[in-house]
């Protein structure tokens, strides 16, 4: 219980001293990573289950990047990148990700309204970082096909009807996704 208690209270400094001390007694490890599993599935839960931000794509995948990168950030941090914590953030966000379909039209949508309205003002790093971030929850969704198929379908609308802002940035994140999915685009 003390160890869920760190995590969501996102006590780094805690968990680095913990996991140091553990990873003396690597069997001991377990434990640590048994809350950390846990920790992944109850933020997840607590994302899906909130219905002001479940059903909006923007709000949903905005939040679902920052809880990836927060994740991310605790693994370099607090467990040094420990291989064992990799694999455990890695199964628990397929794990997570693998619950619901949505996922996919909720990327594909927010997508679209990024390559048409949030996408202004923002120089090419930041355009870069920000497909980086699709393509890192796009990595853990199970239904790559329905995704492919609403995003192909949600692309052809916005080039027929001239409503992307940056053909460039269309073209970039399409070689992104090739190079993710083969071409399967």
């Amino acid at each position: 219980y003390e160890f869920e208690l760190m995590f969501i209270n996102n006590n780094k400094s805690d968990l680095l001293d913990t996991f140091k001390l553990f990873s003396k007694f690597p069997f001991s490890l377990v434990h640590l990573l048994n809350s950390f599993s846990l920790y992944i599935n109850n933020k997840g839960n607590e994302l899906v289950e909130n219905t002001e931000i479940n059903k909006d794509p923007e709000k949903f995948i905005i939040k679902l990047i920052e809880m990836k990168k927060d994740i991310d950030l605790l693994v370099e941090v607090c467990f040094e990148n420990h291989v064992r914590f990799i694999d455990e953030k890695n199964n628990g966000f397929s794990s997570f990700m693998s619950k619901e379909e949505s996922y996919s039209i909720l990327l594909c949508k927010y997508i679209d309204i990024y390559m048409k309205y949030r996408i202004i003002g923002k120089n090419d790093s930041q355009i870069e970082d920000d497909f980086n971030d699709f393509m890192s929850i796009l990595r853990y969704m199970s239904n790559k096909i329905w995704f492919l198929y609403l995003y192909n379908k949600l692309l052809s609308c916005r080039i027929l009807n001239e409503s992307s802002v940056n053909l460039f940035a269309e073209k970039l994140l399409v070689t992104k996704l090739r190079s993710e999915l083969g071409n399967q685009l």
